[in-house]
């Protein structure tokens, strides 16, 4: 449409400003759920296509497997109720249940931002109108999914070593599940930071150094110094190992806090991380509107 102005000039009417168009274009936004079997399908392909990747892992949890089982009839430890092989074969059960997540749940996002930088793909995810902290969640269930299948064989061996009831399996399961909740929030946050502040690799060492010491995992908890206990409670693992180990010892097992005290710690940790983790995301996609990908 056109009209005249105080010069007789013909000029165009400008058209209506879409908003919608200005914050995503012409591509229409894409659900979280699209995004979620979206990557989980990546994932799932990723670790079938790539066949010395799948058995590396596999053998990798067996030298684990052969090195807690050694560490089991090896090592007596003071603050177990029975220093006996049985009650240090389902300490290092409960402690390798969690080490088979270890990877998925934490390091999953990390490698996945890594690989998008090394494969040039990481601006697509930034520029294009999708849930960016699905595309994160989704890689990381897709992992866990499939560590699931060395999960369950141990833990039906934990239920039949320590004689479980259904209230205990039942407490252990949710327990599990809590405790990869934040962890994934944990795996978020380490992945955004390799965008922000690059150098990082550093930092991922003292924090899988620690994740593996200073948590329960190869020694009890309240066996460690103060200092590093205090260290170790950043970690939500560390209230998931002793909380496990509570239900499969029952009253045989000394934990370092009231057990209600500890659950209330898994729902901080989930809050808390996640709320850390939102926040992370949203400072990287200012990141990358003030200054584009392409500088990292």
């Amino acid at each position: 449409m056109t009209f005249v102005d105080q010069d007789h000039i013909l000029l165009s009417k400008p058209e209506p400003v879409d908003e919608v168009k200005l914050i995503y274009g012409y591509s229409k936004p894409v659900s979280n759920w699209s995004v979620l079997k979206a990557t989980f399908k990546k994932q799932m392909q990723i670790y079938f296509r790539y066949k010395a990747n799948l058995i590396g892992d596999i053998v990798r949890m067996l030298i684990m497997v052969v090195l807690f089982w050694f560490f089991s009839v090896a090592l007596v430890f003071d603050d177990l109720v029975h220093k006996d092989p049985r009650s240090n074969f389902i300490f290092y059960l409960s402690s390798f249940m969690f080490l088979v997540y270890d990877g998925p749940a934490m390091w999953t996002p990390y490698n996945t931002t890594v690989e998008d930088l090394y494969n040039g793909t990481l601006e697509s995810i930034y520029v294009n109108p999708s849930p960016r902290y699905t595309y994160y969640i989704g890689t990381t269930f897709a992992s866990i999914t499939w560590s699931s299948i060395i999960f369950v064989p141990f833990f039906v061996t934990m239920i039949f070593a320590a004689k479980l009831s259904v209230y205990q399996i039942v407490l252990i399961l949710v327990i599990v599940i809590l405790t990869l909740v934040s962890i994934s929030f944990i795996g978020v946050i380490m992945a955004m930071s390799i965008i922000l502040w690059k150098q990082t690799r550093s930092l991922m060492g003292i924090i899988s150094t620690s994740w593996t010491f200073m948590t329960g995992a190869i020694i009890p908890f309240i066996s460690l110094p103060i200092a590093l206990q205090l260290w170790g409670f950043i970690f939500p693992i560390t209230v998931g190992y002793d909380l496990i180990r509570h239900y499969a010892f029952g009253d045989d097992w000394v934990s370092f806090m009231d057990v209600t005290y500890q659950w209330g710690l898994l729902i901080f940790y989930i809050i808390f991380y996640f709320i850390i983790s939102i926040r992370m995301i949203a400072k990287v996609e200012k990141y990358a509107k003030n200054k584009g990908l392409h500088l990292i």
